[in-house]
């Protein structure tokens, strides 16, 4: 089978998974731009293997000459539904031309007038292509939810997620002395959370470590020198090798989320080195947490539950944490899941509800 996939930029949360792809079938990558600087500045770096061919900003000849090549052989998978102008005219394109077309897409939050409004546009900008997608790929704890909503029906939709490699690190005895936390620093990832939790642990034995940038930078850097938290450590534009190495070696990772997450990838990150994660039922991927086995979902967030879910992470057993991930997590799984979905012998749950859990 070929397989032709569509995204915005480079993205490091698919780059694994298709070049494993890649490894039994032909893929092609057509972005519509590199990543941009901010996006490096975060950390952001996609590395394909040389089985990916890699079409970078193309022309709109060049999407046409790419998307009129007729061979029923072809699948057209689709990132971002209707998120992007150039993505969005690539996929009513292929659907005019009556090519296989499918999406690999995370859900908009359909909480508020900005995101209903959203909603409502898509929806029926959705009746232009739906009957020409064959498959839905739905990202996160709200994907199945959200293309249900833009009208797809329960046939079309398979539970998705991202799959990465492992980190090949040797963190030696994993000594749980700190908890950590990456990712964006703004309100949603439940980051005022962990603030207030931290006045209430300043007598444990145990550090803090955040590491990101983002706006609310400057007013967690107050925050912390206000209440003289000396055992908060912040981090920001690390090389992402140290990042991982820091996720392997802590007690357990923290991704609290108090708006939706489309799935955060930092969580297969931490499980895949066997640490235990703390986030929330707004957190995309807490479909990927087997709860009290692998860490803690919290419903809601706040900072006396914050501290009850570190104490009961720091208990749970890293090897099986590790073991379970490796059996749900890795690209060759996703590869398999995928290619699965899109033939008679369709699963009907996604890796991560395998109800074997223990080694």
């Amino acid at each position: 089978m070929k397989f032709v996939f569509w995204q915005n930029i480079l993205s490091p949360h698919q780059s694994d998974f298709l070049s494993e792809l890649a490894n039994v079938h032909d893929v092609t990558l057509v972005v519509m731009s590199r990543i941009d600087s901010n996006r490096i500045g975060q950390n952001w770096h996609a590395t394909y293997n040389e089985n990916v061919t890699i079409i970078v900003s193309p022309s709109l000849t060049t999407i046409c000459r790419i998307i009129n090549v007729k061979d029923n052989d072809i699948l057209h998978c689709f990132s971002g539904f209707l998120a992007y102008p150039k993505l969005s005219f690539a996929l009513f394109l292929s659907c005019l031309y009556r090519n296989n077309n499918s999406v690999i897409s995370e859900a908009v939050p359909l909480i508020g007038f900005r995101n209903k409004c959203k909603l409502f546009v898509r929806k029926n900008l959705a009746l232009l292509c739906r009957q020409r997608i064959l498959q839905v790929f739905a990202i996160g704890v709200n994907g199945i939810k959200y293309f249900q909503a833009l009208g797809f029906s329960q046939d079309k939709l398979s539970e998705f997620g991202y799959f990465v490699s492992p980190p090949i690190l040797n963190h030696g005895v994993k000594k749980p002395s700190f908890i950590v936390f990456v990712g964006r620093l703004m309100k949603i990832k439940g980051i005022n959370p962990i603030l207030e939790m931290c006045k209430n642990i300043r007598h444990e034995n145990i550090k803090v470590k955040i590491i990101g940038s983002g706006p609310l930078s400057p007013e967690i850097k107050t925050f912390v020198k206000k209440h003289k938290l000396e055992f908060v450590e912040l981090i920001s534009d690390i090389p992402r090798v140290e990042v991982m190495e820091i996720i392997g070696k802590a007690g357990c990772l923290m991704l609290p989320n108090t708006g939706d997450e489309g799935w955060g990838v930092v969580v297969n990150e931490a499980l895949l080195q066997g640490t235990p994660v703390v986030c929330s039922s707004k957190t995309g991927s807490c479909v990927a947490v087997t709860k009290d086995v692998q860490g803690v979902v919290l419903n809601e967030v706040t900072p006396q539950k914050l501290i009850e879910a570190i104490n009961v992470c720091l208990t749970l057993d890293s090897n099986n944490i590790k073991a379970i991930a490796n059996r749900q997590l890795l690209p060759k799984v996703g590869v398999d899941y995928f290619t699965r979905q899109l033939t008679d012998k369709r699963s009907d749950c996604a890796p991560w509800h395998t109800k074997d859990i223990q080694e």
